[in-house]
């Protein structure tokens, strides 16, 4: 980051990251270094302000850093962009079309984002915040202090203190009831779930001041959605009945199809999979029982149409 009339370099190893709450990795950098080399350059609008010529020298530092740093990421064999302008010192002008082409090529890099991880850490000191569409709000009297999040597709672990209240993405729309610890929650309609989860008596204290305790406790709560079966065809045919559904929320490893007597056992997921029942009977419904792969509970029942 550059200011007029003065560098910053901002450096930070994995530990201060982790103390900012940040996961890093090479692969989370887009890296790119831009410099010009301390010449004045009046095709690009500088020389009017007497200033400029100051400004040349800080570039040229500049100069000399970049170009080192450059050659590091080469032989470190790190993936970057690089740009060296040529005339040009440090000058709002300067500035300005190394901003214009930075700006460019995130625009690259934003159409076509990294996918959402599998797994995250994060850490924050904000008494409400949003991370990977978890939205944490942390107890109200509660101290400012950090609080560490770890989530996964179908758990999270918080540390802290106070009663945190969190609500989960939009992963349970459709679906009537979510394991989320040892109580059951009914999703909203936009599919979410809000619940406390208790991380002991909230620290009156400010974090890093004198007083303030250093004991935190931890809770991790895993989310297990009721999985439920949609029949999606229950017709006659000349020897029987054919019944196809599928599940939402969940797996049912073995769902029992069910037409008068006759029985059939499938496995029902997200894709709708369809079964033929042989029966000399005509039952009027079809009915679909079995449990999840947590354990709960599935049952479903439609008339069979002729």
């Amino acid at each position: 980051m550059r200011g007029s009339g003065a560098a910053w370099w901002v450096a930070i190893n994995t530990s201060t990251a982790r103390t900012l709450g940040l996961g890093l990795a090479n692969s989370d950098f887009k890296h790119q270094v831009r410099t010009a080399n301390g010449v004045l350059n009046p095709e690009i609008g500088e020389g009017d302000n007497p200033a400029d010529s100051l400004s040349c020298v800080v570039e040229g530092g500049v100069y000399q850093g970049s170009t080192s740093f450059h050659e590091t990421l080469n032989d470190l064999n790190v993936e970057h962009l690089w740009k060296d302008y040529g005339n040009g010192c440090h000058t709002f002008e300067n500035f300005t079309r190394e901003s214009v082409d930075t700006m460019k090529a995130f625009e690259a890099n934003f159409a076509s984002p990294d996918p959402d991880p599998a797994r995250f850490n994060y850490r924050s000191i904000e008494p409400g915040f949003d991370i990977w569409d978890w939205q944490i709000k942390a107890d109200p009297e509660r101290a400012l202090e950090f609080m560490t999040v770890e989530g996964t597709g179908s758990s999270i672990f918080l540390e802290g203190s106070g009663t945190t209240t969190v609500t989960s993405p939009a992963w349970f729309k459709g679906l009537k009831k979510v394991d989320a610890g040892s109580r059951t929650y009914r999703p909203a309609a936009d599919g979410r779930i809000t619940f406390k989860v208790d991380l002991g008596p909230a620290h009156t204290v400010q974090q890093y001041t004198p007083g303030a305790s250093s004991d935190f406790e931890s809770a991790t709560v895993g989310l297990k959605p009721h999985a439920m079966v949609k029949i999606t065809r229950s017709a006659r045919t000349k020897r029987g009945v054919r019944v196809c559904a599928r599940a939402i929320g969940g797996v049912v490893p073995k769902a029992k199809v069910k037409a008068g007597k006759r029985t059939a056992t499938m496995k029902l997921g997200a894709k709708t999979r369809c079964r033929n029942l042989r029966t000399r009977s005509k039952p009027k419904s079809v009915s679909i029982q079995g449990r999840d792969t947590f354990g709960h509970t599935v049952r479903a029942r439609a008339a069979i149409r002729r």
